[in-house]
């Protein structure tokens, strides 16, 4: 009778385990750490359709101890990561091709699926490039191979991606695989390494950066789906700045970030919030504070900015809420942490901004998850968590 009620409450305790949510590997106040044993790297969060959250990139040694790569510590696998609104984890995907392969460039289709690019590149040199398309709820549905010489991923378009070769230019891919020689050239294209934002949009994309050509100039440009330029802004007034962050509103309109930095002195002089129309037409611009500029989200309460900096061995983080005539709304600051920051970006999930980084330990966390390896994870922080700045001006 007593093994009976004991083995009743073993089956209790395991369906109740199994109930509970799968939850974030670390959690502070205001953050969460996802990751595995090893460096674990998130190229970018994407927040779905769905109301989740999708990470994207690769794992080395898996969550909880769990081995992706045995007995290749230097090997990794592809791997998405979907999160609940709350933080909790909904599903992941780890592709099991042997090598050192990764997912980048994530893309919404039409047809309400999530594509990725695929890279296997052992020893530093690709031998495997495909679109893997995967369901809103994590179940992968087609696997579309392409060639390797298709070139370097330069970013999304509406339904395929856009790849450059230094020899043979652009090329984009559909998602069946179907790839075709883009229009552009050189000059009207806009540099890998400079692009501060590339979109969807229309059949084609908006980018903004700095061309490849000589004479290279800032801009704003629209493109079709044959990679035709449909528009381009570019005032001679604003040629020694930068374009960044380029996105829509919910009326159609753009908004894109304009600064100029004063490279000497590590500063900012100038930063202006531009809204452009359909056709490139500057429709208004608005003045920010000096310090308040490059990558944004636009939130229900107005544009979040982001500010990361290192004092002694630590990472500090304020985020700035500008409301539309350009003043600060509110400020606040995340926890400090002994974390090294790589591909930081916000984004706005559910109308609510949050920041996302790959944070590479410094210093032992609490409760660490081992103490071989440096650890590097997916840091996620929801701004609305972190403590308000007092003092805000």
């Amino acid at each position: 009778m007593k093994k009976q009620r004991m083995l009743a409450l073993l089956l209790a305790l395991l369906c109740l385990t199994a109930a509970l949510p799968a939850l974030a590997d670390e959690r502070t106040a205001d953050s969460w750490y996802f990751g595995g044993t090893g460096q674990d790297t998130i190229y970018v969060a994407t927040p779905l359709p769905t109301g989740n959250l999708l990470l994207t990139g690769y794992t080395q040694l898996g969550r909880n101890g769990r081995e992706m790569v045995t007995g290749a510590p230097r090997q990794t696998r592809a791997w998405l990561l979907c999160l609940k609104p709350d933080g909790s984890i909904l599903w992941e995907a780890v592709d099991e091709t042997k090598g050192t392969t990764r997912y980048v460039s994530p893309l919404i289709t039409s047809g309400g699926d999530i594509a990725v690019l695929f890279y296997n590149a052992p020893s530093q040199v690709t031998t495997e490039v495909a679109i893997h398309i995967y369901s809103m709820d994590g179940q992968l549905k087609e696997k579309v191979p392409l060639p390797l010489e298709v070139g370097l991923v330069e970013g999304i378009m509406t339904d395929g991606f856009v790849f450059y070769d230094w020899e043979k230019g652009y090329t984009a891919a559909s998602l069946d695989g179907t790839l075709r020689t883009l229009e552009l050239t050189k000059e009207e294209g806009i540099l890998t390494g400079a692009v501060e934002g590339m979109i969807p949009w229309g059949e084609g994309w908006v980018a903004a950066g700095r061309t490849r050509d000589e004479n290279a100039f800032v801009a704003v440009a629209a493109f079709d789906g044959n990679g035709k330029r449909l528009w381009r802004y570019a005032p001679q007034e604003l040629a020694d700045g930068i374009f960044s962050d380029p996105c829509f509103q919910q009326d159609g309109t753009m908004l894109v970030n304009w600064y100029k930095p004063d490279w000497e002195n590590d500063t900012v002089l100038e930063s202006r919030m531009i809204c452009l129309d359909t056709e490139g037409k500057e429709l208004w611009q608005v003045v920010l504070p000096k310090d308040v500029c490059g990558n944004f989200t636009i939130t229900d309460a107005g544009w979040m900015f982001k500010k990361t900096w290192m004092e002694k061995t630590y990472t500090h983080f304020l985020f700035t809420l500008v409301g539309k005539d350009g003043t600060i709304i509110e400020q606040r600051m995340a926890e400090k942490r002994q974390d090294l920051l790589f591909g930081a970006e916000l984004f706005t999930l559910n109308g609510e901004a949050w920041f996302h980084a790959d944070a590479e330990r410094q210093a032992n966390r609490i409760n660490d998850r081992q103490t071989d390896l440096e650890l590097q994870d997916a840091l996620i922080i929801r701004i609305s968590d972190c403590a308000p700045v007092t003092n805000a001006q």
